[in-house]
């Protein structure tokens, strides 16, 4: 109880005392208010509860999509199957009999159900990309992009067609969806491109505030940038049927697979002067400036005060601004795995040539990167004598007790929980 008489949450803690005969002569209590820490966590049970909530309600919407996927796939197939194939009955073996006119209609009829089937098919993957779980790997863009040319419509072989295709950046990302993509885009350009008696169909990379852009350009047909926000939405069409057959899925899809990989997609053009398609992943790694000595997504700097091991770019992020803020060092290397930390600290692979009298002041290691365990980046750093002086903070999400008992174990200095703060670590630097 306070001294006003209000009552509060409290930590206590009681030592006892004993003289240097070991005898005990009294005790001393410390009590710690922790009325706003119990006020949070019950905060945080309560947000819990509702997330949790709301997880079986999208388990149930989920469960919901797939019966209605199923009776897509099944049940409005099979009328469409029936339509499709008496009227091709009627077609091949009473056509003889038949008007001109009913012919016309018979083939405008098998015209409509082919484009039904098309329509249900896009709107199946559409759906079904939404639920696809992510699978990312390190993909060579540009072996994408030839692989998606190659498998376009034999249209695309036939015509003269001319195909730029830049060197292309390494991303992380689900390469089968983004194959997918640019599927989608470039057999729209071989759509829009027609008219052209010189179609040019290119793609490419530019990098803009340090982040690789990816781009999809052609010298076709175009259109109005009023009509932009139209271009991503399910069944908008900016162009007739007639004139350019397709379901007005396609571009639907791709930028649902964008946004699942974080980023973003919009697309320039002028009407009769082609349209460029951009793309960029909010997570893709960011791009030096060139250097001569080598790539990294921080400041390429001759001393490394600190080295940042950590895979993921957010928490990278993160980390690198409450360095910033904290003014504690002004050259930091991030990398991002564990087994380029080890090549960097012991002069290895790509920086075999570096100065090894140069040892980083501080490393902060993520406990779990790719390629080497956190725990055996630091086992290898503590068990040499050239490193095993450089204090090491360990970047984790969770602080297992396991983890944390075999880091101290190792040697470790200190722990910081991801997000990294400010205030987080300029108390773990005292």
């Amino acid at each position: 109880m306070r001294k006003d008489g209000s009552r509060f949450w409290a930590e206590v803690v009681t030592t006892a005392l004993r003289d240097a005969g070991g005898e005990l002569i009294g005790f001393v209590k410390i009590d710690k208010d922790i009325t706003s820490r119990r006020s949070a966590a019950e905060q945080i049970q309560k947000l819990n509860a509702e997330l949790t909530q709301r997880v079986d309600e999208l388990g149930g919407a989920n469960l919901e999509l797939e019966s209605f996927s199923y009776s897509v796939s099944h049940d409005l197939r099979s009328p469409l199957r029936h339509m499709d194939g008496f009227a091709r009955i009627l077609k091949e073996e009473h056509s003889a009999n038949m008007a001109a006119e009913a012919i016309r209609y018979l083939d405008r009829i098998l015209t409509a159900a082919t484009h039904m089937g098309q329509l249900l098919d896009d709107l199946l993957n559409l759906a079904k990309i939404g639920r696809l779980e992510l699978r990312r790997e390190r993909a060579q863009i540009a072996v994408l992009v030839k692989q998606a040319i190659a498998e376009l419509p034999t249209e695309a072989q036939e015509r003269n067609i001319e195909w730029w295709v830049e060197p292309l950046p390494e991303l992380n990302c689900d390469a089968r969806l983004l194959k997918l993509i640019f599927t989608n885009l470039l057999s729209n350009a071989v759509k829009f491109t027609r008219k052209q008696a010189n179609a040019v169909i290119e793609a490419g990379s530019r990098v803009r505030d340090g982040q690789p852009i990816i781009f999809v350009r052609d010298n076709g047909v175009g259109f109005d940038m009023q009509y932009a926000d139209k271009l991503f939405g399910v069944f908008q069409r900016l162009h007739r049927q007639e004139d350019c057959e397709g379901t007005g899925v396609g571009l639907a899809t791709v930028q649902r697979i964008v946004r699942r990989h974080g980023g973003e997609i919009w697309a320039e053009s002028q009407p009769n002067s082609g349209t460029t398609f951009f793309s960029r992943s909010a997570r893709g790694r960011k791009l030096p400036a060139k250097s001569g000595r080598r790539s990294s997504n921080v400041l390429e700097r001759e001393t490394v005060e600190i080295l940042l091991v950590e895979d993921n770019l957010a928490d990278a992020e993160l980390a690198l601004h409450a360095l910033k803020k904290s003014k504690v060092a002004n050259h930091v290397l991030h990398v991002r795995d564990g087994a380029e930390a080890l090549d960097y600290l012991f002069c290895r692979g790509e920086f075999a040539k570096r100065d090894e009298g140069v040892r980083p002041v501080l490393v902060l290691l993520d406990l779990k990167p790719p390629k080497v365990d956190g725990l055996q980046v630091l086992k290898q750093i503590k068990s040499e004598a050239r490193t095993k002086a450089i204090p090491v903070i360990l970047l984790t999400s969770s602080k297992e007790e396991s983890d944390m008992a075999n880091g101290y174990q190792l040697g470790v200095n200190s722990y910081i929980q991801k997000p990294v703060h400010f205030g987080e670590f300029q108390e773990v630097l005292r």
